[in-house]
Parts: structure tokens; sequence; C-alpha cells
């Protein structure tokens, strides 16, 4: 049984009935592209928290999909750990961390986890 199925599954066990099953990147991209977009080719990465999501479209129609298992969180908790800081703080600090600025100090140690963290994710995109 496949996660989809083992979710509806249990949605109908609840009670509830599922209308329809679709797929996180076309949902993603039914928010934020247009069909233009689409239509002359375009990539989306979802980066969510504990999974990147990719889709590529071309002559409107998705070609190609792939879920990464790297997500912010995984940047958030390197974060934490090169400033000594709280996860929660981290997540305020990443854009700033990946524009070079930086609004507290170091103790000892460097934000090179998440910069590796950050360049595995890309090497796994491309």
């Amino acid at each position: 049984m496949t996660a989809a199925q083992n979710l509806v599954k249990c949605i109908h066990g609840a009670g509830m009935d599922v209308a329809d099953v679709v797929l996180e990147q076309l949902a993603s991209s039914e928010a934020v592209l247009t069909d233009d977009e689409k239509e002359i080719g375009v990539v989306l990465i979802d980066c969510g928290g504990g999974t990147t999501d990719i889709a590529i479209f071309i002559g409107g129609s998705i070609r190609y999909t792939e879920n990464v298992t790297l997500g912010g969180d995984n940047i958030d908790r390197d974060i934490a750990l090169g400033l000594s800081t709280s996860p929660c703080r981290s997540e305020e600090d990443k854009g700033e961390i990946r524009d070079g600025h930086r609004r507290h100090g170091f103790s000892g140690r460097d934000d090179r986890g998440a910069e590796r963290r950050r360049q595995a994710l890309q090497e796994d995109i491309a």
C-alpha cells in the first residue's frame, strides 16, 4: 500500500471522503506559477521544513518531479549550532546569513555547517 493509499484509508476510517489526491508539486505550482510560465518552461523549487520538492514544467505540462530529503529544518539546526543559538532564533537568522549579515557574534563556532548544507541542497537540486 502506498503512502497516499494509506492516508486515504485513514481518512475514510475517520468517516470522511477524499475528493482527490494531488501531487504536491502540482498543487504548489497552481499557487505560484502562471500558465505562461509553465508553457515557456520553469523549474519550481519548494523548500519546506523537512524536504525540498522540485518540478520542471515544459510546454505547459509537468515533465519531471523530485523530492529531496533536505529542507529548511536541517539548515536551521546547522545555523543554531554554528551561532550557538536556539533553532527558533536560527530561523530568523537564516535570511541574514544568506545575505552575509549577522546580528550577533559567534562563540568560537562558525556557520560552515549551514553553508555546506546549503551547497548540498543546491547540488541535489542541480
